[in-house]
């Protein structure tokens, strides 16, 4: 998870909150100090699916010229795309 979020260009408060948990929680998913809860895993893995999907499509990473503020919305509308064209629904928090 950790290096298709580096490809992806997605921090780690960003996917924390794209799936709605805390960061300490998506931390230590990257840092391989835990997996995800059995009523989560599912949905982390659909994200994973997602967010690889939108880097082999050169979709993600968003460009560095995006501003701040504006990263998460764009990361989610990207994202999104993609969640409804596999059926995924519910797995982005929509921002």
């Amino acid at each position: 998870m950790k290096d298709l979020l580096s490809k992806a260009g997605i921090q780690i408060t960003e996917a924390s909150r794209l799936l709605q948990v805390s960061r300490a929680t998506v931390s230590s998913w990257v840092n391989n100090n835990s997996e995800p809860h059995r009523f989560l895993k599912d949905r982390v893995d659909r994200f994973i699916f997602i967010v690889d999907a939108a880097v082999a499509n050169a979709d993600l990473p968003i460009s560095e010229d995006v501003d701040k503020a504006e990263r998460l919305s764009k990361i989610s509308k990207v994202l999104s795309a993609y969640e409804d064209s596999n059926g995924y629904a519910g797995v982005i928090a929509k921002h």
